[in-house]
């Protein structure tokens, strides 16, 4: 939940919002321009939920990734 100038947001009042926002923080690994196969293994190993690729990644790069992309 967040409070600012007098008001509260809890996810459910955000314009375009459609879940309330989760308690639980994502866990989420930031890579660039690493092996496709690397990027897997830490997902896997680290139980990553999501994956922030920072360099010249492709999106034939980005779909063989085995988690949710930010790009």
């Amino acid at each position: 939940m967040i409070k600012a100038l007098g008001s509260t947001l809890d996810g459910s009042n955000i314009p375009g919002s459609t879940a309330p926002a989760s308690n639980i923080p994502h866990v989420v690994g930031l890579f660039a321009d690493q092996p496709v196969a690397e990027v897997n293994q830490v997902v896997k190993s680290c139980g990553l939920d999501l994956v922030q690729l920072c360099g010249r990644e492709s999106l034939d790069y980005c779909q063989q990734v085995e988690t949710q992309v930010i790009k």
